[in-house]
């Protein structure tokens, strides 16, 4: 059984992918007029269910930001 505070966790864990992907897209609006810049992506992930008994089956746990790529256009790159 999750603690009493899990329900916290996955809103803090929501919050920071959210703050990852709010710096992502507030960097791309800062470069936009930039010659040869590419968009980044944030990339999010479901984080892994926790088994809570027979009962219940499994819960889910949040979600985590994996990493921040770019986004290319080998047509417009050329």
């Amino acid at each position: 059984m999750p603690s009493t505070f899990f329900g916290l966790n996955i809103a803090s864990s929501a919050l920071f992918a959210f703050q990852a992907s709010s710096n992502t897209t507030a960097n791309n609006i800062a470069n936009v007029q930039t010659a040869g810049y590419s968009k980044q992506v944030a990339n999010l992930r479901s984080s892994d269910a926790l088994r809570v008994g027979a009962a219940y089956g499994t819960m889910g746990a949040g979600v985590t930001t994996t990493s921040i790529t770019q986004k290319r256009d080998a047509y417009y790159d050329t």
